[in-house]
């Protein structure tokens, strides 16, 4: 599949920010079907136990490509989180590359998200659509002033 896009970083995003030290700095790609994906490294500053990477990282990391999956499809609008539930089946390596497939439900096989090809994590979600406005901006029960 061609990539149509790299989806732009953020500073400090712990997801994507590039200047962000214990970052994942993870490049997120709009495809020509319209889906997104990330390719990404976890590090040993993301470890839970030894050789595994912390739960709570990983889920970041799929809140990220939710919200990204949303975005290249509707570019001006945001999204908050509101149900998300994740179902790990192997433990999560750090220190090797890893892609996070669109989440979004298809017709075709499921990609894996894995380098090795095996699924290690699923997710279900729901979300809270925003338009990235002045009037909008404080509905996800956060202070105006994050957004400035």
């Amino acid at each position: 599949m061609k990539v149509i896009k790299r989806q732009s970083n953020a500073k400090n995003c712990i997801i994507c920010g590039l200047d962000n030290s214990f970052g994942l700095k993870a490049a997120f790609y709009e495809m020509e079907d319209k889906s997104v994906c990330a390719l990404f490294n976890f590090l040993p500053e993301h470890q839970s136990y030894p050789t595994r990477t912390h739960g709570g990282m990983i889920t970041a990391l799929l809140d990220e490509v939710m919200g990204r999956a949303l975005w290249s499809i509707e570019p001006d609008v945001y999204a908050c989180t509101t149900t998300l539930s994740v179902s790990f089946r192997k433990a999560v390596p750090y220190g090797v590359p890893l892609k996070a497939p669109d989440p979004r439900p298809t017709k075709k096989a499921p990609e894996k998200n894995t380098a090795k090809g095996l699924t290690i994590f699923l997710s279900t979600f729901s979300f809270l659509s925003l338009l990235y406005s002045s009037s909008t901006k404080s509905s996800c029960l956060m202070s105006p002033s994050i957004w400035s």
